[in-house]
């Protein structure tokens, strides 16, 4: 007679460890979502903010630039969305210079348009610039 001293062992898992492994995942992504959610919209804002800035640096460079060339002599009133050709070549916009206002557009709106765009205006009289910054710019889908 053969006596046996260790039990034929299973490898594997139960139904229950399977369950609670599932368990911790679940509690680990539902913490993780809304934490990953406020970092996107926190990058969104930031991305905005920073060609709000650059807007409003074109937009200085164009008046020191004319004021340099003493052209100030006949330059109309500038709106950014209006004359963006002439501060265009003072952007630069996912790497490239001489950006079109269409894809500028699409870099700060994700592949939308802009709805309104506040400030970015220059106006002259006599021999000064008055600058007045972009503050804001909503996008449309």
């Amino acid at each position: 007679m053969k006596h046996t001293l260790y039990k034929k062992v299973k490898r594997g898992f139960t139904l229950i460890e399977m369950l609670i492994v599932v368990g911790i995942i679940g509690i680990l992504v539902a913490l993780a979502v809304p934490a990953l959610s406020t970092a996107m919209t926190d990058a969104r804002k930031a991305k905005v903010s920073a060609y709000i800035s650059q807007l409003n640096t074109a937009l200085n460079r164009y008046v020191i630039a004319q004021e340099t060339a003493n052209s100030q002599v006949g330059i109309a009133d500038l709106k950014v969305d209006e004359g963006w050709n002439k501060i265009n070549k003072y952007l630069v916009i996912n790497g490239g210079t001489n950006p079109t206002y269409e894809q500028f557009q699409k870099a700060v709106c994700n592949g939308g348009t802009v709805k309104t765009l506040t400030g970015g205006t220059v106006q002259w009289a006599e021999d000064l610039a008055t600058v007045v910054g972009v503050s804001g710019i909503e996008c449309q889908p």
